[in-house]
């Protein structure tokens, strides 16, 4: 599946049952780097494609983590979120069985089931 250029809305997950996602292009309204897509102004993480990382760390200009952006990451032990983040969107990280430590910022606010 590619990611086109005037793509404005993304639901996830979609990259269930093996879609491999390709993102090409300069988008308008998404960035996409060192395998970590984000919206245009780099504040809202959308989505990590690849489902076997261990461990993450949330670029620092991250203020919102998106609904399921994590979803059925069963490899994912430990993630570190960044002062900043408000709100943890609805299952973000549903489906992490081996999720054993997630490092929380005094910012946050708001996690949505």
């Amino acid at each position: 599946m590619k990611l086109w250029r005037y793509v404005t809305d993304i639901d996830w997950p979609i990259c269930a049952n093996g879609v491999d996602m390709v993102f090409a292009g300069d988008s308008p309204y998404y960035w996409y780097d060192d395998d970590t897509l984000l919206n245009r102004e780099r504040r809202d993480f959308i989505y990590v494609p690849n489902e076997d990382i261990k461990t993450y760390r949330l670029p620092k200009s991250v203020t919102n983590i998106g609904n399921s952006s994590f979803y059925d990451y069963s490899s994912l032990t430990q993630i570190e979120i960044p002062d900043g983040v408000t709100p943890i969107g609805d299952s973000a990280f549903r489906g992490c069985s081996s999720l054993t430590k997630i490092e929380i910022p005094e910012s946050l606010a708001f996690i949505f089931q």
